[in-house]
């Protein structure tokens, strides 16, 4: 992790307590304000009641957005 999220900013080191990372004390709460934000953007595509050209595009957006801020907190990058 960089040094402002409470790393030491060694990339290297990133992968040493793989597969139970220890992370930095504030990454869940970094990561899930966006993840929220695209869960809320999700469930809003959903609920409306027109559907506009690039629905599939959207939904797909929001999905692969999720699942990477997932992998990223799971993989401690």
């Amino acid at each position: 992790m960089p040094v402002y999220l409470g790393g030491k900013g060694d990339f290297f080191e990133s992968m040493d307590y793989h597969p139970y990372a220890k992370h930095a004390p504030q990454l869940k709460e970094y990561l899930l304000l966006p993840m929220g934000y695209h869960m809320g953007g999700l469930f809003a595509l959903f609920l409306k009641k027109t559907r506009t050209n690039d629905f599939v595009e959207m939904g797909l957006h929001h999905v692969v957005t999720m699942y990477l801020f997932g992998g990223c907190y799971l993989y401690n990058i």
